[in-house]
């Protein structure tokens, strides 16, 4: 739930939804509990159980902007898996763990590295933090470049990621 509160204060600002999955009802329902203090609860949705079992029941037209994976290792890959085909133009995923859990998530890494429309950067943070989004692909790629730059600013125990995407001319 840390995470999700973090996430939904930015989509408070910016008009956003957010949805969490937790495996375990005490989870689940802590996690209700913090958002609802933080005062983010009324634009999260959130769901108990298996993520392959909800990811397998996305709606076939669900657009999905942004993926935040800090779950079972090894079924990163299967997420990526049911998660792609629902990913717009443009969307990120960030998934934890990547360095200190490397074999595990090694398929998930391999795949996204070898599927030409997304960009992979790894995170040089204590347990590695993949950053993957999707390519733009319109008319004006043949004019500039994307390029994604990502700030990391460390405070105390807390790592706040920066995000900036700007075009570049290669013409």
């Amino acid at each position: 739930g840390y995470s999700g509160i973090w996430l939904a204060k930015a989509l408070k600002e910016t008009g956003g939804h957010l949805t969490t999955i937790e495996f375990y009802e005490k989870r689940r329902v802590l996690a209700e509990e913090n958002f609802k203090t933080c005062g983010v609860m009324d634009i999260i949705t959130t769901k108990e159980g298996s993520a392959i079992g909800i990811l397998e029941r996305l709606p076939e037209d669900e657009i999905i902007d942004f993926v935040f994976i800090d779950a079972n290792k090894s079924q990163y890959i299967e997420y990526f898996n049911l998660l792609d085909k629902h990913l717009k133009k443009g969307a990120v995923i960030c998934a934890d763990n990547v360095t200190s859990h490397a074999e595990k998530v090694k398929p998930f890494l391999d795949a996204i590295n070898g599927n030409p429309k997304y960009q992979l950067e790894v995170l040089d943070l204590p347990d590695g933090l993949a950053v993957a989004r999707i390519k733009y692909v319109d008319s004006l790629s043949q004019f500039f470049v994307y390029r994604l730059q990502t700030v990391v600013y460390r405070q105390r125990e807390h790592t706040i990621l920066v995000r900036f995407l700007y075009l570049e001319r290669f013409v």
